[in-house]
């Protein structure tokens, strides 16, 4: 079961910028170690994604208050968490799923889904839980002004939230849900990745920028000069606000 203070089921997406019908994103969370329910972890609401139109007209007023509020739409939405006819709703459907190392969970990204922290009084030596957040979309739903940002990000050290689409640093826009750990700011990137021509397809590059990245690394980042501070980059949309 799931606590009160830990139901903050969340769409990783606002539907400010999301419209229509097509699947936004799947997006996936890869276990890296054992998974025991006292530790907690990773909640699902199975069939939530069918009811992503009606609860996003639901939250259409609160959707636009915090964009008028905030200038921007870039807020994950965790509105349900505050609606009581929704809360009982998804706790009678909420999974937590058990993983162990290597498992790949992937979940359409219209689903309601958050996370459980260990259960009260559970102990133990190890780290609760790790994972690595993957998410997917088809290259062609990102702007070119997007995929380039992206390989900039590559170059830079750049961190970006879920959305393969758009361009959204860890720390952008100023008041933006996704904060970023100060520590990241003082440190130094060393150089470009070592990626394989997978790793680049997946960061979205044409295979002729995958044979240049690969067959020569001093067009890997040019203009860039090594070590580099990891610096802020601004939000490239492909998206369009729609109210």
């Amino acid at each position: 079961s799931i606590s009160k203070q830990q139901r903050w089921y969340h769409w990783d997406l606002n539907p400010l910028r999301w419209q229509g019908t097509r699947l936004p994103m799947v997006q996936g969370y890869m276990s890296l170690t054992h998974g025991v329910p006292e530790a907690g972890g990773l909640v699902l609401v199975p069939g939530s994604h069918l009811a992503y139109h009606a609860l996003a007209e639901r939250y259409r007023p609160l959707l636009e208050a915090v964009l008028r509020d905030t200038g921007h739409a870039d807020h994950y939405v965790d509105f349900m968490r505050l609606d009581p006819e929704v809360l009982s709703a998804f706790d009678q459907e909420a999974v937590l799923l058990h993983l162990e190392p290597g498992d790949l969970a992937v979940w359409d990204g219209r689903t309601a889904h958050c996370n459980r922290g260990p259960r009260p009084g559970w102990e133990s030596p190890l780290l609760p839980r790790a994972g690595a957040l993957v998410t997917m979309a088809p290259r062609h739903a990102a702007s070119p002004a997007v995929l380039a940002a992206r390989r900039e990000a590559l170059c830079r050290g750049v961190t970006t939230t879920h959305w393969p689409s758009e361009f959204v640093p860890t720390d952008q826009p100023p008041g933006g849900s996704r904060l970023q750990d100060p520590a990241a700011a003082r440190c130094l990137f060393r150089g470009p990745p070592e990626l394989s021509d997978i790793h680049l397809e997946l960061a979205g590059l044409t295979a002729e920028e995958r044979a240049d990245w690969l067959g020569d690394p001093a067009r890997r980042c040019p203009g860039i000069v090594y070590p580099t501070r990891i610096e802020p980059l601004p939000s490239v949309w492909s998206a369009q606000v729609v109210l």
